[in-house]
């Protein structure tokens, strides 16, 4: 495990994820006492994790544990805030991520972002009197989805600089989705903040 851990570092960055649903104005209040989270401090000899939802971070942890380098570590993390965090790290969106070789001192930059599809144009989106995009195109419907990066991005770090399957660093995912996880009251608002939005579609408000 050391060894490992002395060849990769460490990850710097597996952030700015979208999903394809929830990519709108979730700040739209104040925040509350309820929303505020206890953090607590997180200790390692060898290694630490660190994400947005716990349940992911403890995915890395055991990964790790079971003879795992940082990267897939870092996989099985993302894949998991999928699962745990759909509104900020889901698959429908993309990321980018930094490594950097203990040994070389080589650093990597993977660029994974979603982008925009082959026929979006500078000027697909209408405007109105005030310069701004009528109907909210530009962050609700089927204009508003770009061409996901995220799960091509993982798997292209993994298959080059990890040494686990893709099945082993998906499961953890897979049974958080099939198994449940606990839902914050900040999760649950964001839910509800977003069913107006799904429910302007034919095909997703019957979802609801």
């Amino acid at each position: 495990m050391k060894r490992l851990l002395k060849y990769i570092s460490w990850v710097l960055i597996l952030v700015c994820i979208f999903s394809l649903v929830g990519c709108g104005n979730r700040f739209t209040r104040s925040p509350s006492k309820s929303d505020i989270n206890i953090m607590r401090n997180a200790r390692g000899e060898n290694a630490v994790v660190s994400s947005a939802k716990s349940e992911a971070s403890q995915v890395g942890i055991e990964i790790m544990k079971k003879g795992g380098n940082i990267i897939d570590a870092a996989v099985a993390t993302a894949f998991a805030l999928s699962v745990t965090e759909p509104d900020a790290s889901g698959i429908g969106g993309g990321g980018f991520m930094l490594i950097r070789f203990a040994q070389t001192g080589e650093e990597i930059f993977l660029d994974f972002r979603e982008m925009a599809s082959e026929n979006a144009t500078d000027d697909m989106y209408q405007l109105d009197e005030d310069g701004r995009v009528i109907n909210d195109e530009q962050t609700i419907g089927g204009k508003a989805v770009a061409v996901p990066g995220e799960v091509v991005g993982l798997l292209m770090a993994l298959d080059k600089y990890g040494t686990m399957s893709r099945g082993d660093v998906m499961k953890p995912a897979i049974d958080l989705a099939e198994n449940g996880f606990l839902v914050t009251n900040n999760f649950a608002k964001i839910i509800r903040d977003e069913i107006d939005k799904v429910s302007r579609f034919d095909e997703t408000k019957k979802y609801i």
